[in-house]
């Protein structure tokens, strides 16, 4: 009889630890995908408000503030981040493309891009881009900034991959 409750026992602190170790892995995850996915937004906030307000020349400091999430940009995050823009005429003609920022994507394909998230919503993700439009009330037509964010992919996966590791071990 002892046998049978010590198993049961053990057996219960076992599954207690499983769940405790899925919970809080599972919510350590999470956080850090809605955290990046936050921090991607900011970003195209901030280049949004370069290209419109400052005629591409990035202010010393940009801040958006979002509570404890605020985050203060500089010239370096603006340089140092991965994008192309595309904008459209009033007529929804593309009028001008911008590729200099990225190598990895030659005008033709930000035109299809662009093409693709002209008939989406405001802001999305196209493949391996994070995308957001500037509205024509702002800048002479409809901007939208293409952003590359695999390398936050790549970095998702890792956490991901390395908590399902120690969670094992």
């Amino acid at each position: 009889m002892i046998k049978t409750l010590q198993k049961k026992f053990i057996v219960t602190a076992m599954i207690a630890i499983t769940v405790l170790l899925v919970v809080l892995l599972g919510v350590i995850n999470v956080v850090n995908i809605w955290a990046t996915s936050q921090e991607t937004d900011r970003m195209l906030g901030f280049i949004s408000h370069t290209h419109t307000e400052q005629k591409g020349q990035p202010p010393d400091r940009y801040t958006e503030r979002r509570g404890i999430w605020d985050h203060t940009f500089s010239k370096d995050d603006i340089m140092s981040a991965v994008y192309f823009t595309v904008e459209f005429d009033n007529y929804g003609e593309i009028d001008s493309v911008d590729v200099t920022r990225i190598s990895s994507v030659t005008e033709s394909d930000a035109r299809e891009l662009a093409i693709e998230g002209y008939n989406k919503k405001e802001t999305g993700n196209i493949g391996k881009f994070r995308y957001t439009r500037i509205p024509p009330d702002y800048v002479r037509g409809t901007v939208y900034i293409f952003m590359d964010i695999s390398s936050n992919y790549i970095s998702l996966v890792r956490i991901v991959v390395l908590s399902l590791v120690v969670g094992i071990i």
